[in-house]
């Protein structure tokens, strides 16, 4: 069995970032669509146009860090894992900067945009954790080196 040229893996790493966007997206807009549905007939409607705001913000900023960090990860495992901390560290920050303007709009409900924020993240995660399983990527070699070539 031979091992796969690097541009293969490195395509596969791309593909398994690519699915983990998709899960975690999938499971943050239903989340959020489905609070939002919840809340229109309870609460009101601003308050479900805040939770989908919120919801929107959250499936954003995790999106966009996975993205970062399928993009950079050919990089050193030292500098993948602080461009993995500051990707983190950057959609934390933006969503609370984003929540600290929007809570101060009168048409949004700040608690509902809150709500929303964590109705998307929460999603998010739980496609991520689905998705994980799922994922068929080498994290080892497939075959070892000839007997000739081993130091």
């Amino acid at each position: 069995m031979t091992e796969p040229p690097p541009a293969a893996r490195n395509d596969s790493l791309v593909a398994a970032g690519n699915k983990f966007m998709i899960g975690g997206s999938s499971a943050a807009a239903a989340a959020t669509l489905v609070g939002a549905l919840v809340v229109w007939p309870i609460v009101s409607g601003r308050a479900a146009i805040a939770c989908v705001t919120g919801g929107a913000l959250a499936l954003l900023t995790l999106a966009l860090a996975q993205a970062i960090l399928t993009a950079t990860h050919k990089l050193k495992p030292g500098v993948s894992m602080a461009v993995a901390m500051g990707a983190y560290a950057l959609t934390v920050g933006c969503a609370f900067g984003a929540y600290l303007l929007l809570k101060r709009q009168e048409w949004l409900p700040g608690f509902w945009i809150g709500m929303g924020i964590l109705m998307g993240a929460s999603g998010y995660v739980l496609g991520v954790a689905i998705t994980w399983p799922r994922l068929r990527v080498l994290v080892f070699d497939p075959s070892p080196p000839p007997a000739d070539e081993q130091p």
